[in-house]
């Protein structure tokens, strides 16, 4: 999936991070059939054989005519459910994406819709889009029946997804795998050694993150026992080079024999041996593109240690370099371009961004024209760029064109089209026009109130960035009813020690501190203070502003204080 830009909170530089990545034991994203019709059964038949036997060509050709035949809602729902598994399986993930939305649009809620569900959350996870994928398949799970045994499946790639969302938070972390430690225990007794040696691997993954190395390095083992295969072996050899333990993890990679190993799982060992040549060799044995970009997603996410923006940038660009010539064709070489754009604009290189930005952009528009997805993904960040640039007008210039896009695309009442309104808002904020972005924000707020109901995190985002624009603006009674609103939900979904609670506390103090109400500020203030600095450390720039704010309100509290105020932290909603 694009790394989509979205506007941060004021003074962090905070980008919401999507790459293209699975793990290891995701080499193929898993597609999943609907029930095949009594009417149809004999055509639908034939095109899951076609699937089944890897005759994709075909299978397109024959799902492309009997969509074209298709009179009732539910025939539409499976048809498109079949293209975008058959996409997913040629590798074109924007294309299977729009078919399982069809998919979806079509079944209308129906009961085994959650077939779909459960397709669009295992490529959601394989394109790196963690949260979403959690979304989808929390979805199937409800609609699922209880005893259905791919239950325990969908609750440990909840799992998987949670890993990857949260790695580098030790606090998320912990709370991942309490949540996976009674699957993981079900799927260890009850189910075939294959998901047992995934319930290992994930295990010994979350555990490498919290830095329990022993622990993770035995879970690593019992994991090449389960499996019993060289590509295991040499998983638990890249694990071991990973944590800088040379001497065994070459006595394990003596033990595997290189003609039955896996060759993307070559790649990444020679990789993290510092051998480009050799790890490039074997990804070069790869028929086409799409293969080779399978195996790269796993050269590239199979790292057990915290992840680094820039050290993944410069692997996507060796990957561009890779497939050569072709890149101008190959319409996912615009997705990489674009995480490069995000890459340099986390390191304050805008300028490098946007050349990236319009490079992706310039390939999507030659590959799908004006009003696709990824257009607007490209001009949303185009658009947050300029903003970071300083550069507003410009920025609204690229985030109207992407509203307007996906407006067309999805209509007013979708996620995508609610932060869109959200950017827009940001950056009619940061020009000082308060009641432009006010009533953006609105916007924003209530389609998303559409969407998800009351207590979700985005409704809180919303409600916070009213907050902050009526603080602004000197209506700050409304300002702290927008805050109290967004800490309380927040409070809620994820408890005291979140980094969107202490932001929250943060923007009712510095609200209660333009009211003149300090004692309230600095109470707010603390409690904000002592979340971050356990979670980001007394060097990261968000705790050095929420000590500055303290300052601030303790020092106009007396008498004498100057008419300092300290400057709103701020979130934002994300795709």
């Amino acid at each position: 999936m694009k790394i989509e830009s979205h506007s941060t909170r004021k003074n962090i530089n905070q980008i919401i991070l999507c790459v293209l990545m699975t793990s290891g034991i995701f080499l193929l994203t898993l597609v999943f059939d609907q029930k095949i019709s009594e009417a149809k059964r004999t055509q639908e038949s034939a095109i899951v054989s076609l699937k089944a036997h890897g005759k994709l060509d075909k299978a397109m050709e024959s799902i492309d005519k009997y969509i074209q035949r298709c009179s009732t809602n539910v025939t539409y729902s499976w048809g498109y459910n079949e293209k975008g598994c058959i996409f997913t399986l040629m590798g074109e993930y924007t294309k299977a994406i729009y078919a399982f939305q069809e998919s979806l649009r079509f079944s209308e809620g129906a009961s085994d819709d959650f077939i779909t569900l459960m397709n669009m959350g295992s490529l959601q996870h394989s394109l790196g889009d963690y949260a979403d994928a959690i979304s989808y398949y929390d979805e199937a799970i409800i609609r699922m029946d209880s005893n259905d045994p791919r239950i325990y499946w969908l609750k440990m790639h909840v799992a998987w997804s949670g890993f990857y969302l949260s790695r580098g938070d030790t606090m998320a972390l912990k709370q991942v795998y309490k949540k996976a430690k009674p699957i993981l225990h079900i799927i260890e007794n009850r189910l075939n050694s294959f998901n047992k040696g995934k319930a290992y691997s994930l295990a010994s993954k979350i555990a490498y993150q919290l830095g329990k190395y022993n622990n993770a390095i035995k879970l690593s083992k019992k994991y090449a026992k389960k499996k019993n295969s060289d590509s295991a072996k040499l998983s638990l050899a890249t694990n071991l080079l990973y944590l800088k333990r040379e001497e065994e993890a070459n006595e394990a990679f003596r033990n595997v024999d290189r003609r039955n190993a896996d060759k993307e799982l070559l790649a990444l060992w020679y990789w993290l041996k510092g051998d480009k040549v050799r790890a490039k060799s074997n990804l070069e044995e790869f028929p086409n593109n799409i293969e080779r970009e399978k195996a790269w997603r796993l050269v590239r996410n199979d790292e057990i240690l915290p992840y680094d923006m820039w050290k993944e940038a410069r692997r996507q660009k060796w990957f561009i370099d890779l497939i050569g010539p072709l890149t101008t064709e190959y319409s996912n070489a615009a997705t990489y371009r674009n995480n490069l754009g995000a890459a340099w604009n986390a390191k304050g290189n805008y300028d490098k961004a946007i050349e990236y930005y319009e490079k992706a952009l310039n390939s999507d528009l030659k590959n799908y024209g004006e009003d696709h997805p990824n257009v607007a993904t490209y001009r949303n960040n185009l658009g947050a760029t300029w903003k970071a640039k300083g550069e507003y007008d410009k920025a609204i210039e690229y985030y109207e064109m992407a509203l307007n896009s996906d407006l067309k695309n999805f209509g007013e009442n979708h996620p995508k089209v609610a932060t869109r309104w959200n950017n827009l808002g940001e950056v009619w904020r940061a020009k000082g026009k308060y009641d432009k972005a006010i009533g953006y924000y609105e916007k924003a707020l209530n389609s998303d109130l559409k969407n998800f109901g009351e207590n979700h995190p985005n409704i809180a985002a919303h409600q916070n960035n009213l907050g902050v624009a009526w603080n602004a603006k000197g209506e700050h009674d409304k300002a702290i009813e927008y805050l109290e609103k967004a800490l309380k939900s927040d409070l809620k979904t994820f408890g005291e020690n979140h980094s969107n609670v202490a932001t929250y506390r943060n923007n009712l103090g510095t609200a209660f501190n333009a009211k003149g109400e300090y004692d309230k500020a600095i109470e707010y203030l603390e409690k904000s203070l002592s979340v971050i600095q356990v979670r980001l450390g007394d060097d990261h720039p968000y705790t050095k502003t929420l000590k500055t704010n303290l300052r601030l309100a303790k020092e106009e509290k007396p008498e004498q204080g100057a008419d300092l105020k300290p400057d709103p932290a701020h979130t934002s909603v994300i795709d």
